[in-house]
């Protein structure tokens, strides 16, 4: 049904309902924007220098392992990734 063809009551429901659909919409958009961006994160200093530390000793730890002086490139990339 058509809005004009309605009668009062039947408008300002549909009004109404029409209303609270904007007002959803909004809501998501907003809360949208509200979530924040991995890329965005910055690790603590502090954080990242135990990470780092941590990252040597494992590496230190598998070249012993593997009876190397040094692991390779792309070992290291692996393991400084994790």
């Amino acid at each position: 049904m058509k809005p004009s063809e309605m009668n009062e009551e039947q408008r300002r429901e549909y009004n109404r309902i029409a209303k609270q659909r904007q007002r959803d919409r909004q809501k998501q958009d907003k809360e949208r924007l509200n979530i924040p961006n991995a890329r965005d994160y910055v690790m603590p200093e502090h954080q990242q220098k135990q990470l780092d530390e941590y990252t040597r000793s494992v590496m230190t730890a598998i070249a012993a392992d593997l009876n190397l002086e040094k692991l390779t490139d792309p070992d290291e990339y692996i393991i400084t990734g994790v």
